[in-house]
């Protein structure tokens, strides 16, 4: 019987993009999950913070194409910060970091603070 990865090696490059980037996602909304169960918070709680449903916030950390806009939200409702790398080949790295805390007054969202070059 073949293994998966040898499975996976003979497929099409586009359809083993597809898988890899898929796993990726879901290993995301796994990692968002726990943190916000070690950060001692419910999806209900966490939902109120965010401004939607508990029915919305499950169905987001069951998604694999949760909008960057959410992932900023649910991780500041939890008490993070959220960082963003884009890496190119032969450049310099662009981090962009927002900083956790609380929400300014009527609700509006955090923005981000700082943007960094990192050289790789």
């Amino acid at each position: 019987m073949k293994t998966l990865d040898a499975y996976i090696k003979k497929l099409p490059t586009a359809e083993r993009t597809a898988i890899i980037v898929g796993a990726r996602w879901k290993i995301a909304a796994i990692l968002l999950q726990q943190a916000r169960e070690a950060s001692g918070l419910t999806q209900e709680e966490v939902a109120q913070r965010m401004g939607v449903t508990q029915a919305s916030l499950s169905r987001m950390e069951h998604r694999p194409d949760v909008k960057l806009s959410n992932i900023l939200k649910y991780v500041e409702a939890i008490g993070g910060r959220l960082e963003v790398s884009v890496v190119l080949p032969s450049q310099a790295r662009r981090r962009t970091s927002t900083t956790s805390g609380k929400k300014a007054a009527g609700g509006a969202r955090l923005s981000p603070r700082r943007i960094s070059l990192v050289s790789t």
